[in-house]
């Protein structure tokens, strides 16, 4: 009801989040809300004014939610646009300025800074995240990143968000060296933007990536982290691909597009890599060259390229799927696979955590 902020729980904290563009979130601890009486108060009386401007309200004091969310201090309020969060660091207890600050925020048109975590978090929890990686040292890369304002707009029209990222160090982490440098995250799995060198340009690739079933390119850092993250994930490792070979190149992941969404079906991603040193970590020597990592373990396949379809049946087989002496971890629809296949299956369901 109006003036009156509603009490939830992590579970409604992030559905709300997923559902609403703009959210405003009181996080608290449980214990301090005696001595919060106050800011409550405060909280309250812009509660209905909020309401007026279609912004969801509420309040929570889940234990450590604080933490999932990259928020380092409690109390705190944060406004989240598309997820993203900006923290209110003036007075609590200050309703005209934390007004201001509301109203102030909803006009701000400008791309997100964000540090570590809170991408983290953004990589995590987000459907559609772009991040612009770049060096806030470098004027041209600065100049850029001002013009590219205007790619925002047009992206969220396409329900992609942008954040950036000033800090060459942390681009490292996620094996990007040359800046600047896009990298586009769906449901957490991600695909790099090489050679920016136009907003129109950034544009364009990122409408091809919501209308057409592309495979997303990754680096060996950000494979490495899928491989963590994911039970399967089959690589298409490519050498350079240049003069003569371009062709067969293009065409060979053409056809491996056409099995992609196959293969999302089962929970097994696909990416491509075109990083010949990482590839030869893992013996593999000649391109191009497809592998599966099972749950950490890699198999390779020695058949022919130019047959998607035996690609696709090598990929779901369950004997490759399988690993000698492991239980393997799979999803809902890799189990509901297993038990049309097979007779008898003994399976172990788990809450995670």
């Amino acid at each position: 009801s109006p003036g009156e902020i509603g009490e939830v729980g992590r579970t409604m904290v992030s559905r709300i989040l997923e559902e609403e563009r703009d959210v405003l979130v009181f996080f608290y601890e449980d214990e301090e809300a005696k001595k919060l009486y106050g800011v409550m108060k405060t909280l309250e009386s812009l509660d209905e004014e909020l309401d007026t401007k279609e912004i969801e309200f509420v309040k929570t004091s889940d234990e450590n939610i604080e933490v999932e969310y990259a928020l380092d201090k409690l109390p705190t309020l944060v406004y989240f646009e598309n997820l993203i969060p900006i923290e209110y660091d003036g007075n609590l207890n200050d309703a005209d300025d934390i007004r201001a600050w509301i109203f102030e925020e909803l006009e701000n048109t400008a791309i997100r800074t964000v540090d570590e975590d809170t991408l983290e978090m953004l990589v995590d929890k987000s459907d559609d995240i772009v991040v612009i990686f770049y060096d806030a040292k470098k004027k041209k890369q600065v100049k850029f990143m001002t013009d590219i304002d205007t790619v925002d707009d047009e992206a969220e029209k396409l329900e992609i968000f942008m954040v950036k990222v000033d800090d060459p160090a942390i681009a490292r982490n996620y094996g990007v060296f040359a800046l600047p440098a896009v990298v586009h995250y769906e449901n957490g799995i991600p695909n790099i933007y090489e050679g920016v060198s136009s907003h129109k340009a950034i544009l364009n690739w990122l409408e091809e990536q919501k209308t057409t079933n592309v495979i997303e390119e990754v680096n060996g850092v950000l494979l490495d982290r899928l491989i963590k993250k994911e039970e399967y994930v089959a690589v298409l490792f490519m050498s350079e691909c240049v003069a003569e070979e371009k062709l067969a190149c293009d065409e060979l992941v053409e056809s491996l597009e056409e099995i992609d969404e196959e293969l999302d079906k089962v929970d097994i991603l696909l990416v491509k890599m075109d990083e010949p040193q990482y590839a030869k970590t893992h013996k593999i020597k000649t391109f191009p060259t497809i592998a599966l990592f099972r749950n950490g373990g890699i198999s390779v396949y020695d058949g022919k390229l130019n047959n998607p379809m035996s690609i696709l049946k090598w990929l779901t087989d369950l004997d490759n799927l399988r690993i000698e002496g492991r239980i393997e971890e799979v999803g809902i629809t890799m189990l509901e696979m297993i038990l049309e296949k097979e007779e008898d299956v003994f399976a172990l369901l788990y809450e995670e955590g």
